[in-house]
């Protein structure tokens, strides 16, 4: 198995992560960041790809405790506790999040809450919010990153991960770097087209913000969704 340090730096996960952002990385690339060292023969990514595929997912693999993390080969006892701080401060985390609610829905909460997360961002990225009926987070993820002045997705993309969480309601956040709030035209096109896919699986678009340095816009507030 090729050594990390002789991929392209695109396939190296730590460079990936400083260039791109830790949302960007697979849930292998993260693991193996983690992980942080390989033993002799096997790389970081290989021991990564091992307990992904041997515990079938993430789920089994966040239940796993640390004596049965410690038995995977390239382990060992130091690396498997980091393992197991890491999957119970995600639990905790997951859990906080499960009492977080979306109703009644108020974007300048929404926004408060995420401009400190994007101000500092210089491309433009979106985040996906999905929602149980009640209003319950289920999902949180940075999907996309375009450009310093554009962000293009797939809508099809988008619900696609609503629908793998079971999720009725959603949301889309993206910034704009430039502080200029309103959307451009390919940002409402994308939108409707996105709400309109919704709305055919029976999925509600609750709204569509973007964030500026000092302000944002709501198309749900602008009559637009």
């Amino acid at each position: 198995m090729p050594r990390i340090k002789d991929l392209p730096d695109s396939e190296k996960p730590r460079e990936k992560a400083i260039k791109e952002g830790v949302s960007s990385l697979s849930n292998r690339d993260i693991l193996a960041l983690i992980i942080a060292c390989g033993t002799r023969g096997k790389s970081a990514l290989d021991i990564a790809d091992s307990l992904l595929t041997e515990s079938q997912g993430l789920d089994s693999l966040f239940s796993l405790p640390y004596e049965a993390l410690k038995s995977y080969p390239g382990i060992g006892k130091r690396k498997a506790l980091t393992l197991a701080a890491c999957f119970e401060l995600a639990k905790r985390v997951s859990k906080e999040g499960s009492n977080r609610l979306l109703y009644p829905y108020d974007a300048e909460k929404i926004y408060n809450e995420y401009a400190p997360r994007l101000k500092d961002e210089e491309r433009e990225t979106l985040y996906l919010l999905a929602f149980k009926r009640n209003g319950k987070l289920l999902y949180e993820r940075a999907l996309y990153k375009g450009s310093s002045d554009s962000l293009s997705f797939s809508p099809s993309e988008v619900l696609f991960e609503v629908n793998k969480v079971g999720a009725k309601r959603f949301l889309i956040i993206h910034n704009h770097p430039s502080d200029e709030i309103l959307p451009s035209p390919e940002d409402v096109s994308l939108t409707h087209s996105l709400r309109k896919k919704a709305d055919c699986l029976g999925i509600k678009l609750v709204d569509h913000l973007i964030i500026g340095q000092t302000d944002f816009y709501s198309f749900l507030e602008a009559g637009l969704i």
